[in-house]
């Protein structure tokens, strides 16, 4: 059998998935007729629950953004793609910065 070309496939599927939903508007109704308030609750949270993993996404964006930041301080004196890359690095950077600081509190009367 030979196979269909992509957009006969296509529009069959198309075809297909509107067919099936001409059937949503009855068990709406039947639902709605039972409890409006508690139908349009259920269909609120529905379009809520879509935007929940693009919300996850952002999320972790700006945690990341936040480390990246915060490993990419100028005032370390390591260069940037160390600081990302080695670990050590960045706690050297930091222990260099902590000793400067005491030794001049340390020279405070």
């Amino acid at each position: 059998m030979p196979r269909l070309p992509f957009s006969d496939r296509l529009r069959l599927s198309l075809a297909g998935r509107v067919a099936t939903s001409r059937h949503r508007p009855a068990p709406l109704r039947f639902a709605r007729s039972t409890s409006p308030t508690l139908t349009l609750a259920s269909l609120g949270l529905r379009i809520v629950r879509t935007g929940v993993p693009t919300g996850v996404l952002h999320v972790v964006k700006l945690i990341v953004d936040a480390v990246v930041a915060g490993r990419a301080d100028p005032a370390s004196g390591v260069p940037k793609m160390d600081r990302l890359t080695d670990p050590g690095a960045a706690r050297q950077a930091h222990w260099a910065e902590y000793k400067r600081q005491k030794k001049e509190e340390a020279c405070w009367p």
